[in-house]
């Protein structure tokens, strides 16, 4: 078996979908570095399971998937997939050739196909385990594993060794075994706990249950005993019920012999109140009822219309119009008066108006007499102004200013209200005057003829301002006569304009009262009319009632003679009816005496149906009624007695769910089928320890068989790549480290046991040539090479794989030891194909078939294959 290709799509650098075909023998991948010639070896690495991202170079899943370029776009899925040919028939499955592929999507999901059809990858792994892979260590190696073969703790160099022995696909098997043996426990101890659980329910179910079997076996003899009481109890109240049923049908007979006489007796009464004939009487003062509310009727009607007759004859339309028309003559006069009371003013008014010039005109004259005396007054200023005494001049020259300005203005006014100003203006300066006047007498005796003319010039101005203030009090009045004028004459032409309307409405109801006499007195007349009939009307029911009323009292004579008859009939009917209530009366105490012994009847039945079902209480009614029994009443008591020792013992047992027995079933069968259920387990546990034992005794021996030719090849590949020197692989025993659980625990072990606590781990022992006999730790890193690469050819030879992929392992290798290393590579390809990742020419020179890696656009690698059987 051999891997014929391998398709990459969309993992790491590879993005679009890339093939690499293989031969048998050597091919080497080759290319600078960055170019992604490792990511090769990621993608076997992968496709065979590894979950390990720190192993594939990466930190989370989605690393692996092409992540995009300037140019191109991220995927969202990587793919790898192996070809194998398995012509030979090495991995253990019916086809020539198998598919292994690994896809992974960017949402984190994936699935594992074998041949295109979806597996579990305990499916890849187990396939691969059979077909001699390892699934963590030689079938592909990387530079870093190199020396982490020689560092790898002795748990990893342990598993390494197992790999190698080809014991992998056991151990897989054991520990499914494992597994399997401990998920058997883990039921067992379920099972245990269940068992457990179940046994004291199951015990108390079945205490329950042996009390409800007897419980059973008690209804079933109180069941006999009462079906002979109830048998015996029935019969005798069916006798009792039959003698008072007889007794109740002869009262009934009698009761209804009575009824039929008492029928009788009413038919006659019947007919008897049939020749009395309430009806018809009832149905006379019915009638007659009728007739006297018709007459009150019509009464009050008649009584409407007389009232109406005597309004209406009371009533005088031709008054009203007078009324009215009086009414009209009466504001017509009291317009005329307004009329004329406003003439009147009118000619006031004039008469007013006409007395104002004569008042203008005295006050005009008055003008005149003023112009005078201002002349005189200006001649008096002249002889004035002649006085020696300045002081004196000057109170005069104010004086004499004044009254020239007062007789301005008094001849400037033309109003009464300035003429009232004035006066008291003029009175003012009649008192200064005076005072300089009597200054200039004082100081001037010689000039006193000058102001006695002053003084009579003065007076005539005093009389003359109260000639002027007499007349404006006459214009004043004239004025304030004139304005009530004038008020009185505005109120009385309104109170005209109401009138006026007034008379208008008066106009418009006599013509309306005037019209409405005439329909008056044709309603006068039809209501004239009316009575006339209403009295005809009135005097027509008048006759019928008094004769009906005659024919009332004949009949009421009659009805007296058969309401006689009537009594008789009733009196007979009441002594039947005694006699009916006493015969009533012990069919009721008959009835009595039924009820008891229906009730009697009933508790019976009800005592039956207590103690018997449903169905069993129709039996045994049915077998009574058929098959009496009748029971001496000795053996009756025996029966009460026995049935109520039976009823005793029910109560004492209890009440009993009735699905106890039923629940005690299902229990038991549980509990018996985990009883099973546990003796399996703990066989198959059994079973399960001597696989786990035998597997473990096949790995032994297999693992020793395969570390002793390890061991072998391990000493010649080293001698063969150091040119010398010795190694070897030994096995060194230690204390295994004891679980918790034991920890702490005093317990005594035996030899034997201690030689199952003791493990063994495998040591590398190596001495190059010319050296002594050193730790790991103290070799160079060149030397480290060398030992681990003997030590993987050791492996490898033992088991060879189907194919090996070998990244950059030479790459700490000089040249000579590449020589030795490519001569190994190349005698180990005769049985195992290898896939070398190298940049050393001495390994590509062997090489079969080279690839090459190269990355012409960032971030996308590509390959390219050469032949270098084409090339020689």
């Amino acid at each position: 078996m051999y891997l014929e290709k391998v398709e990459i799509q969309g993992f790491k650098s590879f993005a679009p979908k890339t093939t690499v075909l293989l031969d048998r023998g050597i091919t080497a991948v080759v290319g600078p570095n960055g170019s992604g010639k490792s990511n090769v070896a990621d993608a076997i690495r992968w496709v065979m399971g590894e979950q390990s991202m720190k192993t594939l170079r990466g930190k989370k899943a989605e690393d692996i998937i092409f992540a995009g370029t300037n140019k191109k776009a991220r995927l969202g899925m990587a793919e790898v997939s192996l070809y194998l040919n398995n012509e030979d028939g090495r991995m253990p499955i019916d086809y020539s050739q198998v598919v292994i592929t690994r896809r992974l999507y960017r949402d984190g999901n994936g699935e594992y196909l074998l041949n295109k059809s979806k597996v579990r990858l305990f499916d890849i792994q187990e396939l691969l385990a059979k077909s001699g892979f390892g699934q963590k260590t030689y079938s592909v190696i990387g530079q870093g594993m190199i020396d982490a073969i020689l560092r790898a703790g002795p748990k990893e160099r342990q598993e390494m060794f197992e790999e190698a022995a080809g014991v992998k696909h056991f151990q897989l098997k054991k520990n499914i075994s494992v597994n399997k043996l401990e998920r058997t426990k883990q039921n067992l101890d379920r099972a245990g706990d269940l068992l457990a659980e179940i046994a004291p329910r199951r015990n108390s179910l079945q205490r329950q249950a042996r009390k409800a079997e007897k419980k059973d076996q008690v209804q079933q003899d109180l069941k006999v005993l009462q079906q002979e009481y109830f048998n015996h109890q029935w019969n005798q109240t069916k006798q009792r019920y039959q003698e008072v049923r007889a007794a109740i049908e002869k009262f009934t007979q009698r009761e209804q012999e009575i009824s039929q006489q008492i029928k009788e007796i009413e038919q006659a009464i019947n007919k008897a109140e049939q020749a009395i004939d309430y009806r018809q009487e009832d149905k006379q003062r019915e009638e007659l009822d009728n007739l006297n509310g018709q007459s009150n009727k019509i009464k009050e009607q008649l009584a409407v219309v007389k009232g109406r007759i005597e309004v209406e004859e009371e009533r005088d339309t031709a008054v009203d119009i007078r009324g009215l028309r009086q009414r009209k003559e009466e504001a017509e006069a009291s317009a005329n008066s307004y009329r004329e009371q406003v003439a009147a003013l009118k000619r006031e008014k004039e008469e007013v108006a006409g007395s104002l010039p004569v008042v203008e005109k005295q006050l005009a004259d008055i003008d005149s007499q003023i112009k005078k005396l201002e002349e005189q007054l200006q001649d008096q200023r002249a002889q004035v102004s002649q006085i020696g005494d300045q002081a004196v001049k000057e109170k005069l020259r104010a004086v004499y200013n004044k009254q020239s300005s007062f007789l301005e203005e008094l001849k400037n006014c033309d109003t009464l209200e300035k003429l009232a100003a004035l006066r008291e203006q003029a009175t003012v300066l009649q008192e200064e005057f005076t005072a300089a006047l009597q200054i200039v007498l004082d100081d001037q005796g010689e000039d006193k003829g000058n102001v006695d003319k002053i003084k009579v010039v003065q007076d005539e101005i005093n009389v003359l301002l109260n000639q002027k203030e007499k007349l404006d009090n006459e214009l004043n009045q004239y004025n304030v006569e004139l304005a009530i004028k004038e008020t009185k004459i505005n109120t009385i032409n309104e109170s005209l304009e109401t009138r006026q309307q007034e008379l208008e409405k008066l106009e418009k109801k006599i013509v309306a009262a005037t019209a409405g006499s005439n329909k008056e007195n044709s309603e006068l007349l039809e209501l004239q009319q009316q009575r006339t009939d209403l009295e005809k009307e009135l005097q027509a029911l008048e006759n019928v009632t008094a004769e009906i009323s005659q024919k009332l009292q004949q009949e009421r004579e009659q009805k007296k003679e058969q309401r006689q008859k009537l009594f008789d009939f009733e009196h007979d009917y009441r002594q039947q009816q005694e006699e009916l209530n006493k015969v009533r009366q012990d069919k009721s105490a008959d009835e009595i005496k039924q009820a008891k012994v229906d009730n009697e009847k009933e508790l019976l039945l009800d005592e039956i149906r207590d103690n018997t079902g449903t169905e069993e209480y129709t039996d045994l009614l049915a077998e009574f009624e058929n098959d009496p029994l009748t029971v001496e009443e000795s053996r009756a008591q025996e029966l009460r007695e026995r049935i109520q020792k039976l009823r005793q013992q029910l109560i004492k047992i209890g009440e009993i769910d009735p699905a106890v027995v039923e629940e005690y079933k299902e229990c038991n069968e549980r509990f018996e089928f985990l009883t099973s259920q546990k003796d399996d387990l703990e066989e198959a546990i059994k079973s399960l320890s001597k696989i786990i034992a035998e597997l473990d005794q096949t790995i032994k021996e297999r693992f020793e068989i395969a570390f002793k030719n390890i061991n072998q090849h391990f000493q010649k590949y080293f001698s063969v790549l150091f040119g010398g020197g010795k190694a070897k692989l030994v096995k060194i025993k230690i204390a295994a480290r004891r679980s918790t659980a034991t920890e702490g625990e005093d317990e005594v072990v035996t030899a034997d046991d201690e030689e199952k606590l003791m493990e063994e781990i495998i040591d590398i022992k190596a001495t190059p040539p010319g050296k002594k006999l050193r730790e790991l730790s103290m070799l160079s890193g060149g030397e480290r090479a060398l030992t681990s690469i003997a030590l993987l050819f050791a492996i490898v030879t033992n088991n060879p794989a189907p194919f090996l992929v070998l990244d950059e392992v030479d790459a700490a290798l000089d040249e000579s030891n590449t020589g030795r290393y490519a001569d190994i590579v190349a005698s180990l390809a005769k049985k195992s194909q290898f896939i070398v990742i190298t940049h050393n020419r001495e390994t590509m020179r062997r090489s079969d078939l080279l690839y090459g890696v190269t990355m012409e656009e960032g971030g996308v690698s590509k390959l390219l294959s050469v032949k270098l059987d084409n090339l020689e």
